[in-house]
């Protein structure tokens, strides 16, 4: 089946291009030129979640491939405070962590070794296909640090170029930076080589467009 969605997040098969925009092939010609005009391709990566018409959904490779089912499953939620303070229990972790994007993505079980070695291997698979120099990988903090710590090093074993940037949507620096390569003060490196700055990114707007104080910028 094919995803209504044209944006991309709505996976219904890891191993294919999305028909609305073309094949395999029409995806290498495109690297290539890029690459002949000392370009670079830069692929969306989305470790987390799946759409909700993919096949899987119904037809499960294991039982723990997903946190819950279609029927019982735990609704999404965003709370990255909880996901760098030390302290934080386990309730205030779980939505974010294990919860189905807007209530309706099937969540991965990434912390299950069979689902996080598959999905190493579809990066892998990905980047070698395409010779891709760079991944914009989504939601990064709605899975766990461990399994970024593993993807990353396998990632940077075989493609020491590659770029990986993480979406960390947040305005908060402290958040933003607990996801950058080499940080630990939130538990283990998730080896990021970078979040994507976002909290520059809105207080720019808020400074040059909205005409708040530059020292905004200093902070």
């Amino acid at each position: 089946p094919i995803s209504e969605s044209y944006h991309g997040y709505h996976a219904t098969d890891m191993y294919r291009v999305d028909p609305h925009w073309g094949a395999m092939a029409d995806l290498q010609s495109l690297a290539r030129a890029l690459h002949k005009r000392g370009m670079k391709l830069v692929l969306d990566d989305v470790p987390n979640h799946v759409g909700p018409l993919h096949p899987w959904v119904q037809d499960e490779p294991a039982s723990n491939w997903f946190h819950g089912t279609a029927e019982h499953h735990i609704a999404g939620e965003t709370n990255f405070e909880a996901l760098i303070d030390p302290h934080s229990p386990v309730r205030d972790r779980v939505g974010t962590l294990d919860g189905w994007f807007v209530d309706s993505l099937p969540d991965m079980d990434t912390d299950d070794a069979t689902v996080a070695q598959y999905l190493r291997q579809n990066a892998v698979w990905w980047v070698e296909e395409t010779g891709a120099d760079g991944l914009r990988i989504d939601t990064f903090p709605y899975v766990g640090r461990e399994f970024w710590h593993e993807y990353m090093a396998e990632l940077k074993r075989l493609y020491p170029r590659l770029t990986e940037v993480g979406e960390v949507s947040t305005t908060d620096p402290v958040i933003n930076s607990s996801f950058a390569d080499g940080v630990t003060r939130a538990g283990v490196d998730a080896g990021l080589y970078t979040p994507f700055d976002y909290p520059v990114f809105w207080t720019e707007q808020d400074v040059f467009v909205k005409g708040e104080p530059m020292k905004r910028l200093a902070q």
